[in-house]
């Protein structure tokens, strides 16, 4: 059972010989008084992190389907021969999708599962679309891109040819010098569906900074 004791606004709070939490032990202050309430922090500006730098990390996957010539497998806007289709309302582009949440955890409006359904049901597939909505928001609040990283879990396709053609479309789209941008791929030693076959995963983080 754990026990706080106040001194002067220092609490103290330990571990007994019974494993729970007692008064005596390792001990840290804490800012402020424990009966004061919460501490509130608030922006200096309306941006939604105002002050720096921040960064942002976004995942999204689809499973492989029926190979459809109609629906190849496009990874950062680059259509893949590897008589493979990815399960999507969209073109199924699971790289431009995760760096879309990624945008989206900095703007704080979610694209995907909103105005890029409306948008598919419109009959606009090309995710590069929903990329650029989450881009527009990211410009509308005040900030710039600066670098990219993509991490790919998938056992295919074998992606080590198509890596830089990827990177150089993606910062084409981006509006980012292909230094800017990394990307890796691992199998995850076959411990996942998408190590065995399954599917792709893409976990993408992004880092953006104030504009001038």
């Amino acid at each position: 059972m754990a026990a706080f004791t106040e001194v002067d606004n220092v609490a103290s709070i330990g571990v007994d010989r019974g494993g729970g939490f007692g008064s005596s032990g390792v001990s840290g202050a804490l800012p402020g008084s424990l009966s004061s309430g919460p501490a509130s922090f608030r922006p200096s500006d309306d941006r939604p992190h105002a002050g720096g730098a921040v960064s942002a990390i976004g995942q999204d996957s689809h499973a492989f389907t029926r190979y459809d010539p109609e629906k190849p497998l496009i990874l950062g806007g680059i259509k893949l021969n590897d008589r493979l289709t990815l399960r999507a309302n969209s073109d199924g582009d699971v790289l431009l999708h995760a760096l879309t949440n990624a945008l989206s955890g900095i703007t704080g409006r979610n694209i995907l599962g909103g105005p890029a359904d409306e948008l598919c049901q419109s009959g606009t597939t090309d995710s590069a679309a929903y990329l650029r909505l989450a881009l527009d928001d990211l410009t509308a609040a005040g900030y710039c891109l600066t670098h990219i990283s993509f991490s790919i879990e998938a056992a295919k396709p074998r992606l080590a040819a198509h890596i830089q053609e990827i990177k150089e479309n993606t910062a084409r789209l981006c509006g980012l010098a292909p230094a800017a941008i990394g990307i890796t791929a691992t199998t995850g030693e076959a411990l996942t569906a998408f190590g065995r076959g399954r599917g792709i995963q893409v976990f993408c983080v992004v880092n953006a900074e104030p504009r001038d």
